[in-house]
Order: structure tokens, then C-alpha cells, then sequence
């Protein structure tokens, strides 16, 4: 095997919004702090793959790789199941 771990190492501030009924323009004026790193030290110098089901805009991979760079990542790889076509 991989000895890949599926870790929940991001959260998301309490009262942050779901972005699944915004608009793109409403989703890119989100305050950039909707998530934080539970355990930083858990990531440094390792490969994380950070996974979404549904990539409309991009806001959440691009909000979440700035937090996850953080904790000193060696790479940070993103993959989503779908891809929302406007």
C-alpha cells in the first residue's frame, strides 16, 4: 500500500457558511480565515492530498493550500470528484 492516512487535519471556523448556494463572486469576497489546520505539526514534510467533491470556482483549494502551507507541507496535491459547469 501507499501508507496513506485520511487525516481531518482542516476545520472550518464555527459559523462559516457553506459555499453551495453562493455565487463566485460571493465565494471569492469570503473572509480568508473560513478554515484553520487542527494540528500543523502533523504535515510538516509530507505529501498531502487535499480532497473536495465538487470544484466550482476553486476558492476552497485555493483557501485551503494557504492553510495548509502553514504547517510546512513538502506538497500539496488537490483532487475533486466533479468539476460544477456555469
Amino acid at each position: 500500500g501507499l501508507g496513506a492516512k485520511c487525516v481531518p487535519i482542516l476545520k472550518r471556523h464555527a459559523g462559516d457558511v457553506s459555499q453551495a448556494r453562493l455565487t463566485k463572486l460571493q465565494r471569492e469576497r469570503l473572509p480568508g480565515t473560513s478554515f484553520y489546520l487542527n494540528d500543523p505539526e502533523m504535515i510538516e514534510g509530507k505529501v498531502v492530498l487535499l480532497v473536495d467533491d465538487v470544484v466550482t470556482t476553486g476558492t476552497t483549494f485555493y483557501r485551503c493550500g494557504e492553510v495548509l502551507d502553514e504547517g510546512f507541507p513538502k506538497m500539496v496535491l488537490a483532487l475533486s470528484l466533479a468539476r460544477a459547469v456555469s
